[in-house]
């Protein structure tokens, strides 16, 4: 604990797993969301070089963003699950 304190790195909250897991799975998702980015980048970049409308293309759609935020019911804000705990009974 004291080198991780150094380091700046504070103790993980209990559930380890479920944030190394959520953390991970968060990773992979932007990785394959930039991937189709540059996918569709390249396809535009390679349509106006050959002077096609660029409407005309088909592009891929990317994953669907998961959104685990929690919103507050007064204010319409979203925190995370642990912030909207503090937040919601605050804002009522």
């Amino acid at each position: 604990k004291a080198a991780a304190a150094r380091r700046g790195v504070r103790p993980s909250p209990a559930g380890n797993e479920e944030v190394a897991l959520t953390k991970k799975a968060n990773w992979k998702a932007k990785s394959e969301e930039f991937r189709t980015a540059m996918r569709n980048s390249r396809k535009i970049t390679e349509a106006q070089a050959k002077g096609v409308d660029i409407r005309s293309l088909k592009l891929e759609d990317g994953p669907a963003e998961a959104d685990e935020r929690v919103p507050c019911p007064h204010c319409g804000r979203k925190f995370a699950a642990i912030t909207a705990e503090r937040h919601i009974p605050k804002c009522a």
